[in-house]
């Protein structure tokens, strides 16, 4: 999921500070439709509404994880800004939201519920929505900041005849953003990584163009676990933004006995 959150913040009298929806933006509507958009009332005021369509139930395999993003001058020159936040879950998201911001969920039409999970469809109603701007640290930066929330997920197929006859086969495999997925990487399968050259570092974020070259790389057989049923197998992974696919990739792969 990819959505970009547009804000301003400003100096209000000399100690606290104003945030001010600037602008939403998001593309695709198959699992989730945000049709939000930004009311701009006066100078100072800049209220979100609109309605979040879930479409079909989401559980805590759906991983978000957010990125920010700092423009001082206010003219969308963007640089990365260097605030690790954790990746989450969807219902832990939503529990997170119920501990810290229960005051703002007020103000918000059905919202889910705390202990909800998976989140079922529904339309949640966002009206004259003004950003909170009591949640923003003293020491934030003025300026024009941008949020992404992204994920990554992997799907498994199971053919055990090995003739292309696939069928879901249900195993969890937690989504996670971009960069956590790189980090994980470098955290559990160092040694395969470092058979890739110019793979991304570990700390890498956002990861910069490139081209990654990949030579004689045999598949790492000690990473299945024993128990695997036997045949063939079809992985997917895709990239999603907004909804939108931007990438996915299919591997097949033979799991049998070694002999």
């Amino acid at each position: 999921m990819y959505n970009v959150w547009l804000l301003s913040l400003c100096a209000a009298l000399t100690v606290a500070l104003q945030g001010m929806f600037e602008s939403f933006e998001q593309s695709g509507e198959d699992v989730v439709f945000l049709d939000l958009r930004v009311r701009k009332i006066n100078r100072t005021t800049s209220p979100l509404n609109g309605t979040a369509i879930v479409r079909v139930p989401l559980g805590n395999d759906i991983q978000l994880s957010m990125d920010l993003f700092h423009s001082r001058l206010g003219n969308n020159q963007f640089n990365h800004y260097p605030m690790k936040l954790p990746s989450a879950g969807n219902c832990d998201f939503i529990k997170n939201m119920h501990i810290n911001y229960k005051e703002q969920l007020t103000l918000i039409e059905n919202f889910p519920g705390e202990g909800e999970c998976p989140v079922s469809p529904r339309t949640v109603e966002v009206r004259d929505y003004v950003f909170p701007s009591e949640v923003l640290p003293a020491i934030a930066p003025r300026g024009l900041w941008k949020a992404t929330i992204t994920y990554l997920s992997m799907d498994l197929f199971y053919s055990r005849l090995g003739n292309n006859q696939f069928n879901h086969y249900p195993m969890k495999l937690p989504s996670a953003g971009t960069c956590d997925f790189i980090k994980n990487m470098h955290n559990n399968y160092k040694d395969h990584v470092n058979q890739l050259e110019n793979y991304p570092d570990k700390d890498e974020c956002p990861i910069s163009p490139r081209t990654i070259i990949i030579r004689d790389y045999v598949f790492p057989s000690e990473v299945i676990p024993p128990l695997a049923p036997r045949g063939l197998w079809k992985a997917i992974l895709t990239g999603v933004r907004s909804e939108e696919v931007v990438m996915g990739y299919t591997l097949l792969l033979t799991v049998s006995d070694y002999s």
